[in-house]
């Protein structure tokens, strides 16, 4: 497919109107219509912001040969084939976002059970999925959900959570973890943070993953990833007073946060998740 082609497919495979895929990209409406007209093709810059926002490699948008191979392109295709969006082709799997993110960026090769999965998900063979033929025309048939075993029940490891990024968008991933089957029966979603720093030793060690469960509420006691003003999220422990809370780190050497009632609006502070599982690896 051609660029312009790719672009419009990308766009309406989304939901987009051209202005929102120009908010994306961090061009005018007007700009899009060029991409997909055929008139001009989009600078390296706003490449790269649709790629991060979509979560796909850039040579999906880029790529102008007549098929792209592999099973990122063969998902891809097949999403248009149904007018299904990815994300919701993960949640009718279910398949946790973090894996899906990595099967489409080609950073991770699916297993036979996800093979399968996409296969009857999709109704097609699995030689589709791996690039070795163009899928026909979707039947007119429903895709059914199909359960994807426990086994590849993985949430993503961030290395930050940066303010006011939908959880999905949030690109800087540096790992993978599986999901204890206490957690992925309990209908919440959950996320994995790289701890930085030692606010929270010892209790917390740098290089330590915490497992966050994703809500915007907490009580006193819980330890929390908070965002201040706008900034990324920072781990502390919460207290919830009767005229404001506290951020309150573990290593003494740190201070304690307060903010009145006012201030949580004003700033603000919100909650992002709270801890539910802390991870380290000892080395020998």
């Amino acid at each position: 497919m051609s660029i312009a082609e790719n672009i419009k497919r990308l766009r309406e495979q989304h939901g987009l109107t051209q202005r929102e895929l120009g908010d994306v990209a961090g061009v005018s409406d007007k700009a899009v219509s060029t991409w997909e007209n055929g008139t001009k093709e989009p600078r390296m810059g706003a490449v790269s912001r649709m790629a991060a926002h979509f979560g796909i490699p850039k040579s999906a948008i880029l790529d102008d040969t007549p098929a792209a191979a592999g099973f990122p392109a063969a998902i891809d295709r097949l999403c248009a084939a149904w007018g299904r969006t990815p994300e919701r082709v993960e949640r009718e799997l279910p398949l946790p976002h973090g894996r899906m993110l990595l099967l489409r960026r080609g950073q991770a090769t699916p297993t036979d059970a996800e093979l399968d999965a996409f296969a009857a998900y999709f109704r097609v063979p699995r030689t589709v999925l791996l690039g070795e033929e163009v899928p026909t025309e979707a039947a007119n048939v429903t895709p059914l959900p199909v359960s994807v075993p426990a086994e590849v029940r993985r949430i993503p490891v961030l290395g930050r959570v940066p303010a006011g990024v939908p959880l999905e968008a949030v690109t800087d991933i540096i790992d993978e973890i599986e999901l204890d089957s206490r957690l992925t029966d309990s209908g919440y979603d959950y996320f994995g943070l790289l701890v930085t720093g030692d606010s929270m030793f010892p209790e917390y060690r740098e290089g330590d993953v915490v497992i966050l469960r994703a809500q915007n509420t907490a009580e006193t006691g819980d330890d929390v990833v908070a965002y201040i003003g706008g900034s990324d999220a920072t781990l502390k422990r919460i207290a919830v007073l009767d005229d404001g809370i506290q951020l309150r780190p573990i290593n003494p050497a740190y201070p304690v946060r307060s903010f009145t009632q006012q201030e949580v609006v004003s700033l603000p502070v919100t909650v992002g998740g709270i801890v539910v599982e802390q991870r380290r690896i000892r080395r020998r």
